[in-house]
Parts: C-alpha cells; sequence; structure tokens
C-alpha cells in the first residue's frame, strides 16, 4: 500500500523538482560572471562579456546545458590524452592543467587541439 497526501510519492516528486530549480537557480545566479567571461574569452573576441552574460540569459536552462555536455565533451578527451601510455613528462601536468583551466571555463588553443583530435579520430 503507497502512501497518499503529503507523504505520498507525487508530493516527494514535486518537492524534489521544486527544490532542483532553486538549487539550479541559485547556482547559475552565483556564477554567471565566470561562465560569462569564459564564454567571451572563447569566442576570440567576438562576443563581449555583456553579449555573453545576455546570451547566457536568454538561452536558458536548455543553453547552459548545451554548454555543460560541451564542458563535459572536452573533459573526457583530456582525460583520454592523461591515459596515453609514453607521453612526455610535462604532457600530463600539462594536462591536469589544462582540466583545471576547463572548470574555471577557460579553454585554449592547446586544450582545444586535444579534443579536436580525440573526437576526429
Amino acid at each position: 500500500m503507497t502512501k497518499r497526501g503529503a507523504n505520498g510519492p507525487k508530493y516527494r516528486a514535486r518537492a524534489r523538482q521544486e527544490r532542483d530549480g532553486i538549487k539550479y537557480t541559485e547556482a547559475v545566479a552565483a556564477a554567471p560572471d565566470r561562465l560569462a567571461i569564459g564564454l567571451a574569452a572563447r569566442s576570440d573576441g567576438a562576443l563581449t562579456v555583456e553579449q555573453a552574460a545576455r546570451r547566457l540569459g536568454l538561452g536558458g536552462r536548455e543553453y547552459h546545458r548545451f554548454l555543460e555536455r560541451g564542458q563535459q565533451g572536452v573533459a573526457e578527451a583530456l582525460r583520454a590524452a592523461l591515459d596515453v601510455p609514453g607521453l612526455h613528462p610535462s604532457r600530463p601536468a600539462a594536462l591536469r592543467n589544462a582540466l583545471v583551466a576547463l572548470d574555471r571555463h577557460t579553454v585554449g588553443p592547446e586544450t582545444r587541439g586535444v579534443a579536436g583530435l580525440y573526437w576526429a579520430g
């Protein structure tokens, strides 16, 4: 027998959706500047920080998911490059630094190259 009312599964599901929505909104509000700065930097001068922030606002949650999936793909490529045997001794540190930079929404040309090679091949 399932519970009904305030402790039932539908109530818990609605409460979870509200809580997740609040967490998402708080996370977006806490980091828009960092993300907008990273997007503007990645655009190679095509976007200002203000334009990037406006696009983030207009795109909403779906645009944030799109960016997050792209970031996950680049991170996957960097992690795969770390697993390649016979790397130059300085290479693992550079790849780890690129992963840290990626978390800060900063993507350099070397990171783009690694990701491009990984996904092309």
